[in-house]
């Protein structure tokens, strides 16, 4: 969240925290697969998957589901939320990361659309 915000307005734009909810219910709509990132203490965990439910329930409850892959947040812990480019592979890559209070990252979402 620290890199984000130092190159704000450069290579990231902090995002009201609704857009990461749009983008989860977006990744149900998109035609190829949706590359999301966990990032824990232990290393990241990277996941591509045809995402095909989303809902958003009771007690802030987020849930996005694919045939193999359930992702599960709590939106109350929701605190800061960056669309941020970075040199890929193919070029620019754009993706929205989701931290909570403590600068810890929850999520991130690859927005490209790649076969």
């Amino acid at each position: 969240m620290e890199a984000n915000r130092a190159v704000a307005g450069h290579f990231s734009t902090a995002l009201p925290r609704e857009r990461f909810v749009m983008a989860l219910a977006g990744a149900c709509r998109r035609t190829q697969p949706t590359r999301a990132s966990l990032i824990h203490a232990g290393g990241a965990h990277h996941h591509r998957a045809r995402f095909k439910h989303f809902h958003q329930g009771r007690c802030n409850a987020l849930r996005l589901e694919s045939d193999h892959l359930t992702l599960s947040l709590d939106s109350s812990a929701l605190h800061e939320v960056w669309q941020v480019v970075r040199p890929g592979p193919d070029g620019l890559a754009t993706s929205l990361e989701a931290f909570d209070a403590s600068g810890e990252m929850m999520l991130a979402l690859d927005l490209a659309e790649r076969g």
